[in-house]
């Protein structure tokens, strides 16, 4: 074995840091930078954390950089927290668009003005109209933190390559004693959120209750691929017929399971569920209504088995006023978790919601479990609409997670709270190989 010392240097220099000026907004080479926590703003997990912007920001856009810490002054930098800070940085790619209010620049000069005259009165969320999602990283540990962590840390994001809507963003991970604790690896790609459904629906969503305009409000939704093996996204087409108001969905038993929604009052399409054979691209439905009675808004889906016997359970929310805020369907079924037996052909309602407001559902890995999210009034009184039959305010139970046992004819039963959500609801949920479970919820 061959040992040299060597030291490891990062140009340009890391800029310094007055760790006892920066918390007076005193020090000269970085400004104090620090988000406030504001109902509805999709980004305020960053508010957990404090920043200490450079000054002088470089005009290389190919990489972003800050010192950070955690808000709480009893934190620390851990092994065990060190995950969190891999994304906490801006992205370098909107450095190389002239109009993005989410430059390192702008979000400099922003800050600068907060600290002047106050934090914005509304949420201020991600203003950029494209989306990056991780779709691979590695994290190589360099430099091991001390038991007690650290305070401060220092992070460098930097662009190394863009092709193919994808790039490489390498960050690198600094300690106050100039030790490189750790550099990462990501492969990002780039998404355009003016035409993903999401974008649309919240776009338009806003435009028809600003401007209090009633009508037909028809969102075009669409499926996304990732091809594994070539690391590359397409839209799905060429199925036998279109899909509809796509929603979540579930891979079984060689078919995607999507939950779908319904259109406005205007159009005849009900949601439900139908399945895509990803080989021959055949849609069928599968379910679309409760004896003639059309569901609410169909919202995610999974499978469960018990010997040879299959069911498909989905749960039906009242989401509708959201892509169709002045046009939406009157609900006609109380909310609440489904059950199809496709041995019986046999669909019947399991969880009423009386005892829930659902929206993300998954099953154990033994099958002998069920985990369902219940949506919170945090969300949804906002809305200037309670609707006569489905989700009464005082029927909603809370932001939790709940676990049922499954019985001998595969029923829910014993509930029991699994769960609490912090900050608005768990909008969606996995539960994985080894049985632990994972939300997306808004604190991130």
């Amino acid at each position: 074995m061959v040992k040299k010392e060597s030291s490891v240097m990062l140009h340009p220099p890391i800029p310094p840091l007055d760790v006892d000026a920066i918390e007076r907004q005193e020090d000269p080479n970085c400004v104090f930078a620090t988000r406030p926590s504001l109902p509805g703003d999709p980004t305020k997990s960053l508010a957990t954390i404090i920043f200490a912007l450079p000054v002088k920001e470089s005009r290389d856009p190919s990489y972003n950089e800050s010192w950070k810490r955690l808000k709480d002054s009893g934190s620390r930098w851990t092994p065990e927290n060190l995950g969190l800070i891999f994304d906490w940085q801006g992205i370098p790619l909107e450095n190389y668009f002239p109009d993005s209010k989410e430059t390192k620049w702008q979000i400099l000069e922003r800050q600068q003005d907060w600290n002047r005259n106050g934090p914005p009165e509304k949420p201020w969320g991600w203003k950029s109209p494209r989306w990056y999602p991780t779709l691979s990283m590695s994290v190589d540990i360099k430099h091991g933190l001390p038991a007690e962590g650290e305070v401060w840390l220092f992070t460098r994001a930097k662009i190394r390559g863009m092709q193919e809507g994808r790039f490489d963003l390498t960050v690198e991970i600094w300690d106050l004693h100039g030790n490189l604790v750790a550099v990462v690896q990501q492969l990002v790609g780039v998404m355009d959120m003016k035409n993903s459904l999401s974008a649309k629906m919240a776009v338009d969503a806003k435009k028809k209750l600003d401007e209090k305009i009633a009508g037909t409000s028809t969102i075009p939704g669409y499926i996304t691929v990732l091809d594994l093996s070539t690391n590359t996204l397409h839209e799905l087409n060429g199925t036998s017929k279109p899909i509809i108001n796509p929603n979540e969905a579930y891979y079984f038993d060689g078919k995607v399971w999507i939950a779908t929604y319904p259109s406005s009052a205007n159009e005849t399409y009900n949601g439900g569920i139908i399945s895509v054979d990803p080989r021959t691209l055949e849609v069928e439905t599968v379910v679309n209504s409760y004896f003639g009675l059309p569901f609410n808004f169909p919202d995610d889906v999974v499978w469960t088995a018990k010997g040879n016997d299959r069911y498909l359970f989905f749960t039906d929310p009242f989401y509708g006023f959201i892509p169709y805020p002045n046009n939406f369907k009157t609900p006609q079924l109380p909310v609440g978790v489904w059950r199809w037996d496709p041995q019986e052909n046999l669909l019947l309602p399991v969880i009423s919601r009386n005892e829930i407001h659902p929206n993300g559902i998954r099953v154990s890995p033994d099958m002998k479990s069920l985990y369902v999210t219940d949506s919170t009034p945090t969300f949804l009184t906002q809305t200037p609409y309670s609707p006569p039959i489905g989700p009464a305010a005082e029927n909603w139970l809370g932001p939790y997670i709940y676990k049922y046992d499954s019985d001998e004819g595969m029923f829910p039963v014993n509930r029991r709270v699994f769960g609490l959500v912090r900050e608005v609801i768990a909008d969606g949920i996995h539960v994985d190989d080894d049985g632990n479970v994972w939300t997306a919820e808004s604190e991130g």
